[in-house]
C-alpha cells in the first residue's frame, strides 16, 4: 500500500491482536465452557485509523507491535486497510494483546501493551513533519506518557484528538488535556478524567460540559445502551440506536473515528453526533472491532 507522505491524519497509539472468547451460557468457574473465540487485529489507535480510511481519510499510524509472527500479521493487516504503516516500529520479541472473555453483558479483559509501551519519543521523530502538517493528530492512552508529550510536541499547531483508552489509562492524558481540540471518551474513562461520579447519561453529559469548560476541548462521551453525547458550543445527548448487540469491542473506537470524521468536514455539531451514534451501533453488530462495511453512506443510513 502506498500512501502520501503527508496524511490527512496521523495517528500516534496502540495496535494489537484481539482475542474474544464468547461463551455461549453463564460462565461455570473450574470448567471449560463452550463458546466461540474470534481473533483478530485491534487496538485503539489502529481502529479508528482503519474506520477513518473506510470513511475515506488518508490515514498513517505511529506505532509499535513485536518483532514476532503476531507483529506481521497486524503490520500486514492494517496495511491491507489501507493504513499508512511506516511509522509502525518493532520494538520487542513480543506483540500486544488485548484478551477478553464474554458471558452476555459480563465481559472480563485484560489488555498487554508492553510493545506500545516500549515506543519512546525518538521513534516518533520519523513522522514528525507528517504530523505538522495534518489536519489532525489523534493520540490514544496506550502509549506511555513521554511519548504522549512527545506525539503532542510534534502535533504543534495540528489540532488533537486524545482517546483515554481506558479507566487504567486515562491518567496518561492528564497533563495534556489543555492541548486537545477534541477528546472522545467512555463514560467510565470520562469518571477518572473528571473526578465525578456518572450514573446517568445527564452525569455524563454534565461531566463532559464540565471537561469542556476546564480544557477548551469539545467532548464526546459514550455510554453504551445510554447512548452518546457531545459538550461543545451547546450540548446535546442521543439515545442509541436499537440494534442486536454482537460485540462490544472497538464501538468507542468507531465513535471517535466519526466525531474526527465530523470535524474534518466541517460538520455542525448535531451531525457529528448522530455520525458517532451510528458508528458505534454499526459496529457492534459484528464480532471484531472495525466493521468491514462501515463507510459514509453506511452511515447516513444508520442516521
Amino acid at each position: 500500500m502506498t500512501y502520501d507522505p503527508r496524511p490527512d491524519v496521523i495517528i500516534f497509539g496502540g495496535c494489537n491482536l484481539d482475542v474474544i472468547a464468547r461463551a455461549d451460557r453463564p460462565l461455570r468457574p473450574g470448567v471449560s465452557n463452550p463458546g466461540t473465540v474470534y481473533v483478530g487485529a485491534g487496538g485503539a489507535g489502529r481502529n479508528v485509523a482503519v474506520n477513518l480510511v473506510r470513511l475515506g481519510v488518508q490515514t498513517a499510524l505511529v506505532s509499535a507491535v513485536g518483532r514476532d509472527a503476531a507483529g506481521d500479521y497486524l503490520v500486514a493487516e492494517t496495511a491491507r486497510a489501507g493504513v499508512g504503516v511506516s511509522w509502525i516500529a518493532r520494538t520487542m520479541d513480543r506483540s500486544n494483546y488485548y484478551v477478553a472473555v464474554a458471558a452476555g453483558a459480563d465481559v472480563r479483559a485484560i489488555s498487554d501493551m508492553a510493545a506500545a509501551d516500549a515506543l519512546s519519543p525518538d521513534h516518533l521523530a520519523a513522522a514528525a513533519d507528517a504530523v505538522a502538517h495534518a489536519e489532525m493528530a489523534v493520540i490514544d492512552a496506550n502509549l506511555a506518557p513521554r511519548t504522549i508529550r512527545a506525539a503532542v510536541d510534534a502535533a504543534g499547531a495540528t489540532p488533537i484528538c486524545l482517546l483515554p483508552t481506558s479507566p487504567a489509562k486515562a491518567p496518561r492524558l492528564s497533563a495534556v488535556l489543555d492541548q486537545a481540540s477534541l477528546i472522545v471518551a467512555s463514560a467510565a474513562e470520562l469518571e477518572v478524567l473528571s473526578g465525578l461520579v456518572l450514573s446517568s447519561s445527564a452525569d455524563a453529559l454534565g461531566a463532559a460540559i464540565e471537561l469542556r469548560a476546564r480544557t477548551g476541548a469539545d467532548v464526546v462521551v459514550s455510554m453504551g445502551p445510554a447512548g452518546v453525547g457531545l459538550a461543545a458550543a451547546d450540548a446535546a445527548w442521543l439515545e442509541s440506536l436499537p440494534v442486536a448487540v454482537v460485540d462490544v469491542t472497538g464501538a468507542g473506537d468507531a465513535v471517535a473515528a466519526a466525531a474526527v470524521f465530523a470535524r474534518l468536514r466541517g460538520f455542525p455539531p448535531t451531525e457529528l453526533l448522530r455520525l458517532a451514534r451510528a458508528a458505534g451501533a454499526m459496529t457492534v453488530t459484528i464480532p471484531g472491532a472495525t466493521h468491514p462495511s462501515l463507510s459514509v453512506e453506511a452511515l447516513r443510513a444508520y442516521v
